[in-house]
């Protein structure tokens, strides 16, 4: 059974407003994050993890959208990572698990089969695409300590793709603060294999996102291809 992790519990800080309800390009950013998984022919469960305050209106939307995959909405936890593992626990039996940020509305069916087909040879697998821009390390005065080769560094997205197993353990053994779940999966000393992802797969997390997410969307839309 593969199961998907939808963490959408956040609270909207950087962008100045709640995000997750918000409307783009004619739907709620999480009705367009939870459709592919939905539409997907590889996943079979669904769990939503919503701030509790928007548990209710998560119940209303899996009932107008007709989600017949959405097997729970849970609330999330205080971080990021404290939501993640309360989705899990409504996929104990998964035997592979797909977690993705709720932000991110522009991800496509075919992002989700391949996270999982790497997932299903390496046990972890990431998307991410390599920077455009030169990449410094710098010291906390500004002053640069390095150049780094971009060739070597990915921005990652999701979804993230794991075996069932490996990221139930990780989450169980975290005692650290993680920025994503392959992070986790690292401390378990356990190697994550990162595949192309997409330029389009852009988080919602400024306001200026929201114009570029939405044309994104427009175009997705007028093509059919969700």
């Amino acid at each position: 059974m593969i199961g998907a992790v939808i963490v959408a519990a956040g609270s909207g800080v950087r962008l100045g407003r709640e995000k997750i309800f918000m409307k783009i390009a004619g739907r709620r950013v999480i009705e367009w994050a939870v459709q592919p998984f939905e539409r997907s022919s590889v996943i079979d469960s669904i769990v939503i993890v919503l701030h509790k305050s928007k548990l209710k209106e998560g119940m209303d939307l899996v009932k107008r959208n007709h989600w017949k995959k959405v097997v729970s909405i849970c609330s999330g936890g205080k971080r990021r990572q404290d939501s993640v593992k309360n989705g899990l626990h409504h996929l104990a039996h998964a035997d592979y698990i797909v977690i993705h940020d709720g932000a991110r509305p522009c991800l496509t069916e075919n992002l989700i089969s391949q996270s999982i087909a790497y997932a299903r040879r390496y046990g972890a697998a990431v998307p991410g695409i390599n920077p455009i821009d030169t990449v410094k390390m710098y010291e906390p005065n500004g002053t640069v300590v390095d150049t780094l080769d971009r060739n070597r560094l990915v921005l990652v997205q999701t979804p993230q793709a794991f075996r069932g197993d490996l990221i139930r353990e990780a989450y169980k053994k975290l005692n650290t603060v993680v920025p994503d779940d392959a992070a986790a999966v690292e401390k378990l000393g356990y190697k994550v294999k990162v595949f192309r992802g997409l330029v389009e797969n852009r988080k919602l997390t400024e306001k200026n996102d929201i114009s570029i997410i939405n044309e994104s969307l427009e175009k997705a839309r007028d093509k059919d291809i969700r």
